[in-house]
């Protein structure tokens, strides 16, 4: 969190990262505030940021990174917050130890609670 990927340092290491895992690469995600008028004091820097923008979107892809847009930087925590949720709801431990696996048995109650845990 918190890079400014104009960092040259960064980029040697997203590049080896991307060398070294080709065919591994997970995705990855970058939230940026889309660029405002409001933001710029002069209209030249506004436009030269707006023109910038969607190169360096396109860029970070060559690194399996997502930019994800926001209008303002207080919707970054709904964003983290969702993240949360959505990643909370799908950790979800299953076991299939039991003193006692009557009335089904132990290979029935196990298949299920695979099937179960996949979900």
């Amino acid at each position: 969190m918190g890079f400014s990927f104009s960092d040259p340092n960064l980029d040697r290491v997203l590049s080896h990262i991307r060398v070294r895992f080709a065919e591994n690469q997970r995705p990855h995600y970058a939230i940026f505030k889309r660029v405002s008028k409001d933001d710029f004091e002069k209209e030249e820097d506004f436009h030269y940021a707006k023109v910038r923008q969607p190169i360096v979107i396109e860029d970070l892809k060559r690194f399996n990174i997502e930019v994800v847009l926001v209008e303002k930087y207080s919707d970054i925590t709904d964003i983290l917050q969702e993240v949360y949720r959505s990643l909370v709801s799908s950790t979800i431990f299953v076991s299939t130890s039991a003193y006692d696996y009557a009335p089904w048995g132990e290979h029935a109650v196990s298949s299920f609670m695979r099937k179960f845990g996949s979900l």
